[in-house]
């Protein structure tokens, strides 16, 4: 992402950048500023509100709650902050701002932008806005499962109390919107978003790979419960471009005020951070003499044998056993700073899900899963600025590649694990409850039954108390439709 093209929209979004609303163009005294027409917003302004606000709710509580639940970070002993996260014990106010950031805000936003592109002739604005409809009710279907998807944003018709669809309607609804986003789809259009676009700068080729990819993420994660619907989906993509080593979607921050990577600048408003290395992902990083243990915890906070980890959840279990200047480590600038990314979909992502496809001989392409590995692998430490020229990484344990399938799978489920570290927190515990890798023990403050993890967050108290046809709260402990 291009400094000067981010800069150029710090002023354009200054004032419009509302949690929770659509962005709204400056408007003279005469108009009533909480009733903006159709003319005075505009694709520019609206799109970059839609993709910041997914950005906010991707980078900030959800990477917490994905921290937590995927062993990367857990409580600063002397503080109680997130007690509740080790403790999984989660509640309906849990995701209340988080659901209406992205149903009232981007949702929304995106739906505008698909009407009004298609009025316009703004094909290109209506692909973008479906991509991003498809990720969003994805992202918001594996965090809580069933969801207003087809009564979604239809208050205006006079749908105001929207009814739950099953997570199998919500993936099928989503790969239609990634089939008609590749309708709308002209790269060879001069009207296109630009820098009003802050994940991609208006690149039609790398909305399509992103398109792509996040079709492939959609089959992969119902290959257990539908090997055939997933068979389908990947027989289209075999000669597909996804995204490839250093090509990120993912929204840029600067040390400015107002545009600081959001779990910074909420940690920044606290004033410490209370976050500590599980001992989950330290000791695997320490038995690995792994390079990234760098990148993903602060150095400075190392002990002689590597980072310092916590034991998960032991603060909430028992704070009087855990003296509060015992050793640990923090995490590092390059995970939790100001100018920080937030990561929609990553190159190794992309590479790990080929990977494992084309393991399982379901996809076909110029590279071999092996090649796919190797490559997620070292895109990952690449972007963390490790030089693997010459380095002999997978000419061993634990980097070398498996002979047989049943080690293949577990082997990429555990490198994507420490590949997602602090960078895609929320994906990394969605795929964690997929692939049940790496194995993990239960946080020793959780309130669940023995053995049990969260597998899913509560709906919002919202839904609980505004929407007549609320299905009702289920056990957190209930898997995904997915979730075998």
């Amino acid at each position: 992402m291009k400094t000067n093209r981010i800069y150029t929209l710090l002023i354009l979004l200054t004032g419009v950048m509302v949690l929770n609303s659509s962005c709204r163009k400056w408007m003279d005294v005469r108009t009533d500023p909480n009733n903006p027409s159709d003319e005075q917003m505009t694709l520019e302004l609206v799109l970059p509100s839609a993709e910041y606000n997914i950005s906010y709710v991707v980078g900030n509580r959800y990477a917490e709650i994905g921290g937590f639940l995927s062993q990367y970070w857990t409580q600063l002993p002397s503080a109680t902050q997130y007690y509740d996260y080790d403790r999984y014990s989660f509640d309906a106010t849990d995701a209340d701002r988080e659901w209406s950031q992205l149903y009232a805000g981007s949702l929304k936003d995106l739906s505008f932008i698909v009407a009004k592109g298609a009025t316009t002739g703004d094909s290109n604005y209506v692909a973008v806005a479906k991509i991003l409809q498809a990720y969003t009710y994805q992202l918001i279907s594996d965090v809580h499962g069933d969801i207003p998807f087809t009564e979604a944003l239809m208050a205006q018709g006079g749908t105001i109390a929207p009814h739950y669809d099953a997570q199998s309607v919500v993936y099928d609804g989503c790969e239609n919107l990634l089939n008609e986003a590749m309708d709308w789809m002209s790269p060879e259009s001069a009207k296109h978003p630009g820098a009003d676009d802050v994940i991609f700068g208006g690149d039609m080729a790398m909305w399509i790979k992103f398109a792509n990819t996040l079709k492939l993420k959609l089959a992969m994660r119902q290959s257990g419960i539908r090997p055939a619907n997933a068979a389908a989906i990947m027989a289209t993509l075999s000669t597909a471009d996804f995204l490839e080593s250093g090509e990120m979607a993912e929204i840029h921050f600067f040390d400015v005020t107002g545009n600081k990577n959001p779990l910074y600048a909420s940690i920044q408003g606290i004033g410490v951070d209370n976050n500590v290395a599980s001992k989950a992902i330290a000791d695997t990083l320490n038995g690995w003499a792994d390079p990234r243990a760098i990148a993903f915890f602060d150095e400075s906070s190392f002990g002689a044998a590597g980072i310092n980890g916590t034991v998960q959840g032991i603060a909430a279990y028992n704070p009087g056993a855990y003296p509060s200047n015992s050793p640990r480590s923090t995490l590092s600038s390059q995970i939790l700073g100001p100018t920080v990314p937030v990561i929609f979909m990553s190159a190794w992502e992309s590479n790990f899900l080929q990977a494992e496809a084309k393991a399982q001989g379901w996809l076909t392409g110029a590279s071999t899963a092996q090649e796919d590995y190797e490559e997620a692998i070292v895109s990952n430490m690449e972007y963390y600025g490790f030089d693997t020229t010459g380095l002999s990484l997978f000419a061993a344990a634990p980097y070398a590649w498996e002979a047989n399938l049943a080690d293949q799978l577990k082997q990429i489920g555990v490198q994507k694990w420490v590949a997602f570290c602090g960078n895609q927190n929320i994906e990394s515990w969605i795929e964690w409850r997929r692939t049940g890798y790496p194995v993990l023990e239960p946080s020793k403050a959780s309130t669940l039954p023995l053995g049990l993890f969260p597998a899913r967050i509560p709906y919002p108290s919202g839904e609980e108390t505004a929407n007549p046809n609320f299905p009702g709260q289920k056990p957190i402990t209930e898997k995904m439709w997915w979730d075998l």
